[in-house]
């Protein structure tokens, strides 16, 4: 079995570990060692060795499409892609995900701003207060949960309606 960490903006995996019949899984977290070709740029560890996970690869997607006239790149100037991931390197060599450093929630591939899904639900004027948040999926990635304060029920089909609306 390979374990792979990877994002739609890599087309492919960033890191991998191989784990043989026999061998327990990786523990949680742990998404082993680069994938060839794949440079981790650590930058700005803090006192515990943790840094924001930054990607150096000829795999890295050219940018987002952001209007029919044209897109902007992922990149820096120095050709390095931001995760978003929080990391730490084991002593042995692999990689260890700490969390994220974005308010983005990344579903089934999509990163959601859970600030427009809180929007969406704020329409409605039984809505007095709303969080959303991320929580961990084995595969999803995170799914979406929204923490709500009415002032009255509402039918949770009305609640999905309000947020497929946005």
């Amino acid at each position: 079995i390979i374990v792979r960490y990877g994002l739609t903006e890599t087309q492919g995996p960033l890191a991998f570990s191989r784990v043989r019949p026999g061998e327990p899984a990786p523990e949680e977290g742990v998404v082993g060692i680069p994938t060839e070709g794949v440079e981790i740029v650590a930058r700005d560890l803090d006192e515990d060795g943790a840094f924001e996970l930054r990607v150096k690869s000829d795999t890295l997607a050219a940018g987002y499409v952001t209007s029919p006239e044209g897109w902007s790149s992922i990149t820096d100037n120095e050709g390095i892609f931001s995760t978003g991931d929080l990391a730490r390197w084991l002593p042995d060599g692999r990689l260890r995900l700490m969390g994220r450093l974005s308010t983005f929630i990344k579903h089934r591939g999509f990163r959601i701003n859970p600030v427009e899904i809180e929007a969406a639900l704020r329409r409605d004027p039984r809505v007095v207060d709303v969080g959303v948040v991320g929580t961990p999926d084995p595969v999803h990635g995170e799914e979406i949960v929204a923490c709500l304060e009415l002032s009255d029920e509402i039918p949770l089909d009305e609640l999905r309606k309000l947020c497929a609306s946005t």
